[in-house]
């Protein structure tokens, strides 16, 4: 494939994303947008990165308590590190209906430390982990069609948002260097922050984006959900098995 987005099939897919470009960047088109006004958003697990078979941020946090219980094994005995030590996959796979102990777990292992020191560790998890299944840094997993997506669109003047319900802080670290994002264009879950001493302090509080069913579909359908909301605003639906000729 030439020309934009190469590694997206020759499709339905991939030709109309290019015709809604091309419409809102050509002044003699009524559907002309001018560029200040050009925004586009992108969710990130899944979307941008493959999340498959754990969230990337997941296997950060397990590998940290992991640490928590080698060096304090009293921690086993409460959820959530006793679900990870008796890999307990059932408890650990729904751990977002576990939200207090995952709270918990989250304000234990990070709460009380600088931004900096946060940053820190994130560095290092992206520096040495790899993908579980396809051995590579979680870097290189992010999809190129959806890389070339990113910067065609930045490319025509869009200014591009990730709004990702994961964390804000862990993302920004990498967004750049994966993404072109700015870490400023990262919208996501995150703590609460203190200023003592003359520098920044995540506590155990989290700010979330919030849930708009009322302009946004709530998500507690499933991609059925999705799928139906798509056909009826007619929507572009992108597969990856049919529009992606290249996946990383």
């Amino acid at each position: 494939m030439t020309g934009p987005l190469p590694s997206w099939s020759d499709g339905d897919a991939r030709t109309s994303i290019l015709d809604f470009v091309a419409s809102v960047t050509t002044p003699e088109r009524s559907t002309f947008v001018p560029p200040g006004e050009r925004i586009a958003t992108f969710d990130n697990d899944g979307t941008l990165w493959c999340e498959k078979p754990m969230y990337v941020q997941a296997d950060f946090i397990f590998r940290k308590w992991k640490a928590m219980v080698a060096a304090d094994p009293s921690l086993a005995a409460e959820q959530p590190f006793k679900a990870l030590v008796e890999g307990d996959r059932a408890w650990l796979g729904a751990i977002l209906d576990h939200v207090p102990e995952l709270l918990k777990g989250l304000g234990v292992a990070f709460g009380g430390i600088t931004a900096d020191a946060f940053e820190t560790e994130v560095r290092a998890f992206f520096t040495d982990a790899r993908h579980p299944t396809l051995g590579t840094p979680y870097t290189s997993v992010g999809y190129r069609p959806m890389l070339e997506l990113l910067a065609h669109l930045e490319a025509n003047a869009f200014t591009v948002f990730i709004c990702t319900g994961g964390g804000r802080d862990f993302v920004r670290v990498v967004g750049e260097e994966m993404y072109g994002i700015r870490r400023e264009r990262v919208i996501g879950t995150g703590p609460t922050l203190e200023y003592r001493d003359g520098d920044l302090y995540r506590t155990t509080g989290v700010e979330r984006p919030i849930d708009d069913a009322v302009r946004e579909f709530a998500y507690d359908g499933g991609a059925e959900q999705a799928l139906a909301e798509a056909t009826r605003r007619g929507w572009t639906v992108a597969s990856m098995k049919d529009d992606f000729a290249t996946i990383f």
